[in-house]
């Protein structure tokens, strides 16, 4: 029933139903938090989603590939585009985790690509670990805040709505050069908030003024 009221819009009587089950006790399986945590995205309840997100832990359904697909659906409507990318990659998607892997990798390339014709030049420096030149290129591409904008960049195409990463850690300063960089090929406006402060990326700029 739960799954029947979210297929038909009616998302408050989904999750009235779903809370009326919790308090009775009864057995909820993966499928059904997965039609809950669906209306907590196309409702954009973030917190009730989290929350649902901490029980799917305690019941060891974050591994179902069902409850996977709803939280990375769920957390890119939310604009928690890391957090999708998190999801993503701890949960066994089937063959379709595999496909849109390779997609968000292709699409860190064609950025780069047009990137470095836009004058950008990594600065490997920022890697710490002790390796030749091109593994240290390789290690820089890769870092979390690129994979998520490439994927939030396959989620949300030719859309007008900011992407928004968000990242426990100091943004390094190649990435915050590069994600200038993306933001000017992209046409873009690219919100990171790491440890320190919100950085707002618009046309090759942040609102920072490279002071950070």
């Amino acid at each position: 029933m739960i799954y029947g009221y979210a297929q038909l819009g009616e998302d408050n009587e989904a999750l009235k139903l779903f809370k009326q089950a919790l308090y009775a006790g009864m057995d909820v399986n993966d499928f059904t938090f997965s039609s809950v945590i669906r209306v907590c995205g196309d409702c954009t309840l973030l917190e009730l989603g989290k929350q649902i997100h901490g029980m799917c832990f305690k019941t060891s359904f974050n591994s179902s590939s069902f409850v996977g697909s709803s939280l990375v659906s769920m957390y890119s409507r939310c604009g928690i585009i890391e957090e999708a990318y998190t999801v993503f990659h701890e949960v066994p998607l089937r063959d379709r985790g595999h496909a849109r892997s390779k997609e968000i990798y292709e699409k860190l390339e064609e950025l780069g690509e047009e990137m470095e014709k836009a004058g950008y030049v990594a600065d490997t420096s920022f890697v710490l670990r002790a390796v030749g030149g091109e593994e240290k290129q390789q290690t820089i591409r890769y870092h979390s805040e690129r994979i998520a904008i490439a994927f939030a960049l396959i989620v949300f195409p030719h859309n007008d709505r900011p992407l928004r990463i968000m990242k426990n850690l100091r943004v390094c300063g190649d990435c915050h050069t590069a994600i200038k960089f993306m933001s000017k090929c992209s046409g873009r406006v690219i919100i990171v908030r790491d440890n320190n402060r919100f950085h707002r990326f618009e046309d090759g700029k942040c609102s920072c003024g490279d002071y950070w």
